[in-house]
């Protein structure tokens, strides 16, 4: 199993696109530990939401800590085999969890052990004027 982390923080117009994106994933069985950083603005409801619609999202729920303590408190909450880590603005492209599973997969059976997977993948940044851009491995934005 895969521990998605989100740390959360007033992300009320963007978590449960991120959520969903997760959940969407297939061929990986995940677990989405969301932890909702002393949220304000309405996003603890989606998040309550969201926990109640699938057994697979787990909710905690702390005071304002900053982002670092809220993926530390992830992880100490992790009940999976890997961890990676999405932002609530965050969305996942289909099939990529199961690519990084596989790649994992595939140096563990050479025998090797494998501590961190990275993707060089695209990724896309959607701006504030709803401009949409597509950024490659080690581009600056």
């Amino acid at each position: 199993m895969i521990s998605v982390i989100i740390p959360v923080y007033n992300n009320k117009d963007t978590i449960r696109e991120a959520i969903e994106s997760v959940l969407m994933q297939d061929g990986v069985d995940t677990e989405v530990i969301c932890v909702d950083d002393g949220s304000s603005d309405g996003t603890s409801v989606i998040l309550k939401e969201l926990a109640d619609e699938s057994p697979r999202v787990r909710v905690i729920r702390q005071e304002n800590a900053g982002p670092g303590a809220a993926r530390n408190r992830g992880i100490a909450e992790a009940k999976g085999e890997y961890i990676t880590f999405v932002d609530a603005d965050d969305r996942l492209l289909p099939g990529a969890l199961f690519t990084l599973l596989s790649a994992s997969e595939e140096q563990e059976k050479k025998g090797e052990r494998v501590d961190l997977v990275s993707a060089g993948l695209k990724w896309r940044r959607t701006f504030s004027n709803g401009q949409v851009r597509e950024f490659g491995p080690m581009e600056a934005l």
